[in-house]
């Protein structure tokens, strides 16, 4: 409040001052970032391009290993691309630059674009792409540095990067002396234990002649699943 008083006479006028004190920001409100969402997860879950909020973590989940990530701009594996939505929340326009905390040299990681500016209450998407190398878990954070703000906004992110293989439940199959025009029968069991789906083939049966048979030589075992 000021107040002012004319010279000579009793009469105050009074003048109202407000003023905001404020920061370039972006909103860290996971409702408005990510698309996809769930609350929580159970240890058996297996999460594909979602925001945990019991984890505050966006998961990419589980992703082949080694795929080839050339023009990876081009979309050619959508499970390993998502959108995140960065808002202008401020009465300022803000200058944003991203980069993940630990994945310096793009290992797994990669992001485009690396820049934005953004009017006050404006919306630009940013995409980010996942690419693990070698089976394991990835943990990181994207980094959103805003001009004239100290403080940055950090976004955590993982995923789990899958090599297919399967297990047999036995090596050899070991058959008994058998008539002639009768039919022996062995089982062997194919389990998948990763966390994906795997395709398998099996090769070589021409070399073995018209003795022998199979019931099926390819197929698809989901994950944590066995066929016979």
């Amino acid at each position: 409040m000021l107040n002012f008083e004319t010279v000579g006479t009793r009469q105050r006028y009074t003048l109202c001052c407000r003023g905001v004190c404020a920061f370039p920001q972006i909103s860290t409100d996971p409702k408005l970032v990510f698309a996809n969402r769930r609350k929580s997860k159970t240890e058996d879950d297996i999460i594909h391009k979602k925001y945990v909020q019991s984890e505050d973590t966006y998961e990419f989940g589980p992703l082949l290993c080694g795929k080839n990530r050339d023009r990876y701009k081009e979309g050619r594996y959508p499970e390993n691309m998502e959108k995140f939505n960065v808002v202008n929340t401020s009465p300022f326009e803000s200058e944003v630059s991203f980069c993940f905390q630990n994945d310096a040299n793009a290992t797994t990681y990669l992001l485009d674009p690396p820049n934005m500016k953004l009017k006050p209450g404006e919306a630009q998407e940013l995409s980010v792409w996942a690419y693990p190398k070698t089976p394991n878990e990835f943990k990181d954070c994207l980094v959103c540095c805003i001009r004239e703000n100290p403080q940055p906004v950090q976004f955590a992110i993982s995923c789990i990067g899958v090599r297919p293989e399967v297990e047999l439940d036995k090596k050899v199959l070991q058959f008994d002396r058998v008539l002639i025009h009768r039919k022996d029968t062995r089982s062997l069991f194919i389990r998948n234990s990763t966390l994906l789906p795997v395709a398998w083939r099996v090769n070589g049966m021409e070399n073995l002649g018209d003795d022998f048979s199979l019931s099926s030589d390819h197929g698809v075992i989901d994950q944590d699943k066995s066929a016979k």
